[in-house]
């Protein structure tokens, strides 16, 4: 059947074939590879072949969600909020910008044009917020990467910091923003100490550098972010003259001691 769906539960007896949705020809794939988002017992999953698919676990509740857009496989990455999926999606009118969708056609739509016209803003998921997304698109002003938020109405779909100005592509993370108490924790450069540790609240004044761990332009470039109870623990470089990144640090956001 290709690279389908798959379901296990744990045992051999529990494990097969979701659905063969790219039926033909012959072992052809649907190719749903991208990475699942999970809301009650639903699961979305972004496709190379089709645009959207929804499964259940079973094969009668695997539909797919029809449109006129294309999902981009090497960025997708969705996150989903209180039961609807954010990711980006093409269209050849408004480019590759932020969509949403509850598993629906009627409910999939264009959330903002953040580039208006066929440029794209190539949205990227870093985090969920409360009763908002977060995420990383072009800034309009200069084409360079920067920090937006979006609540999924066009109208709450911010502009937030552009955190390296200038630059022709913002320099995100790899892995997705942790959350502790309300607050947004990731590692990025903003040109002038290289990759550290950053926080975001969703607002300008409330995006900036947590830490600067290795003073200079090399940066510490923190990774493996990990929430642990009330805390925050990461790797680290600590010297410029160690390769390795192998120091783990912790953060306490009350006293925001490192």
């Amino acid at each position: 059947t290709g690279l389908e769906p798959w379901r296990t539960d744990g045992t051999v007896s529990g494990t097969g074939l979701v659905e063969d949705v790219n039926k033909e020809p012959a072992f052809a794939s649907s190719s749903l590879t991208l990475g699942f988002a999970q809301a009650d017992a639903l699961l979305y999953a972004p496709t190379f072949s089709v645009p959207l698919g929804r499964s259940d676990g079973t094969a009668a509740g695997t539909t797919l969600v029809t449109g006129d857009f294309s999902i981009s496989w090497a960025s997708a990455r969705p996150l989903m909020m209180k039961g609807v999926l954010y990711l980006p999606a093409q269209t050849s009118a408004a480019g590759t910008e932020l969509w949403r969708s509850d598993g629906t056609t009627a409910g999939t739509w264009l959330v903002k044009d953040v580039l208006p016209g066929s440029t794209a803003s190539n949205p990227r998921m870093l985090g969920v917020l409360g009763d908002k997304v977060l995420f990383i698109a072009n800034n309009p002003q200069w084409g360079g990467e920067a920090l937006w938020v979006t609540d999924g109405t066009a109208a709450g779909t911010l502009f937030v910091k552009d955190i390296h100005p200038g630059s022709a592509t913002w320099s995100s993370p790899d892995e997705r923003a942790v959350v502790l108490g309300g607050v947004a924790y990731f590692s990025v450069d903003d040109g002038v100490a290289g990759p550290e540790l950053w926080k975001s609240d969703g607002t300008a004044s409330g995006t900036q550098r947590v830490v600067d761990l290795l003073p200079g332009a090399v940066g510490s470039s923190p990774t493996f972010l990990t929430r642990h109870q009330d805390a925050l623990f990461f790797l680290a470089r600590e010297s410029i003259a160690s390769n390795s990144f192998g120091t783990l640090f912790k953060l306490e956001p009350a006293t925001g001691a490192v």
